[in-house]
This record gives C-alpha cells, structure tokens and sequence, in this order.
C-alpha cells in the first residue's frame, strides 16, 4: 500500500477540498454490505464526506448475487430507515439518495430484464466487474448491449483496478470508452490505497482524458485516513485540478 510520500502529521485544517460536490460511489448506508456496521459509523462517515465538500452523497449498496443480494426494495428501505432514524445526527448541509453498484451477473440481468434496478440520475448505472478473472469480451459486450438496449447508461466503477484491463496503449479502455462507457475514478486508488498498479493506472486514465467521475467508494475508517493524508499532501493538487476540469459529478 502507497501513501503518496503523505505527511501523517499535516493537519487536516490543510485538506484540500475535492473539486466537486457529489459522492456517486460510497458504502455508508449501514448493514447491507461490507461498508458502514451501523448508524453511529454511518453518521460520522457523512462527517468526514462533507468536510472534503461534499454535500450531495448517493449511497451505492454492492449487489452481488453470491454475497450481497441486495434489490431495489432492500435499499430503498434501509436507506429511508437510515434517514429517518438520524435526523438529528445527519449533517443538515447534506443531501441524501440512493441508487447501486451492481456486479454484472446473472442477478443483475434478471433485475434488468424485470426493470427492478435504480438508476442514478438521468438513468446511469454504476456497475463493476469482477476482481479476479475477466469475464471476456464477448460477454462484456453482450450485457453492455442489454443496459444501453433498456435505456440506461453504463458507469463503471474503478476501472483502474481491473488488472486484467491494464495495457501499455489503454486499448481496452479506449474500446469500452468509445462505445459509450463512462469511467469513475475511485479518489482511494488516487491515493494510494489499492496499490502502485492501481494509482498509476489511475493516473494514466486521468492524463488521457478518460475519467469521467471521481468517487470515494468509502466504506470504512480506514479509507477516511487514507483519503485525508491524501488531501493534506500537495500531491494532490495537481490531479484534481485535472480532474475538476474532467468530472461531471455535479452534472447527474
């Protein structure tokens, strides 16, 4: 794991504020994945979000149909619990929504074909790929097919940290770009906190003009001190400027 050359000991009075105001990527809806366990962690993670200002955060539950079976029922009821529960915990700045980030499995083409996913804003859905094996081209291709043929438009999640993706001349990144997928950047792999081969691939995606949003894809506390050592460093700067002339989080 790669800081950066990060200073623990900045203050974080020194963070530098992310150039845009919506988180389209988190796991802080408590107890439906791996992200926040309960409420009290919840609210404190909506803290330290809106401290990097943010003040728009879309909760986005895995749904995996081996280990995280979520639906749009399940989510729309722990998120409107969530809310109801902590109002006076809430920090009142900040707005709250919800959509998913939806593997690309047999559960999420059976929710697709049945309309039971929820989009994000003017119809984009976060979806993921699986971490170790590529799933091939062709069935890629195909599932990218039936998302765009129901009116919806691909996001996908952390695209630099499909090693199996990872070429010299970004050839696979190009061809999915061109037809129409957009890239969210994960700020943890700007980070350092994914790895070496995650961060520069980030970089790289960045430099080519292919990052279209930044998310935090924060589940833990751990991933608040990483983030935070990375906006109190100076590193930072000059990828987010790059990136506030790219994103188009606030856009959604």
């Amino acid at each position: 794991m790669i800081f950066n050359n990060l200073n623990i000991f900045e203050s974080r009075a020194t963070m530098t504020r992310l150039p845009f105001h919506t988180d389209i990527h988190c796991h802080v809806l408590p107890d439906v994945d791996h992200g926040a366990k309960d409420d009290e962690m919840a609210c404190k993670l909506l803290e330290r979000q809106q401290a990097w200002g943010l003040d728009r955060i879309f909760f986005t539950p895995h749904v995996t149909e081996d280990v995280y079976p979520n639906d749009i029922y399940s989510i729309e009821t722990a998120c409107q619990t969530f809310i109801n529960n902590n109002q006076s915990s809430i920090p009142d700045e900040i707005k709250l929504d919800f959509s998913a980030e939806y593997r690309l499995d047999s559960q999420f083409k059976k929710q697709l074909k049945e309309s039971k996913v929820k989009p994000l804003p003017d119809n984009h859905l976060l979806v993921e790929l699986p971490f170790a094996s590529n799933p091939g081209e062709e069935w890629i291709d195909s599932i990218l097919f039936e998302i765009e043929n129901r009116g919806f438009k691909p996001i996908l999640s952390h695209p630099e940290r499909y090693l199996y993706f990872h070429t010299r001349d970004l050839k696979k990144y190009i061809d999915l770009h061109e037809r129409g997928v957009e890239f969210q950047i994960n700020l943890l792999s700007l980070a350092g906190y994914h790895g070496e081969d995650e961060n520069k691939m980030a970089l790289k995606l960045i430099d080519k003009g292919l990052a279209d949003y930044c998310a935090t894809d924060l589940h833990h506390f751990r991933h608040v001190d990483c983030i935070e050592k990375y906006l109190s460093s100076r590193a930072c700067r000059p990828t987010l400027k790059k990136l506030a002339a790219l994103v188009k989080n606030d856009k959604l």
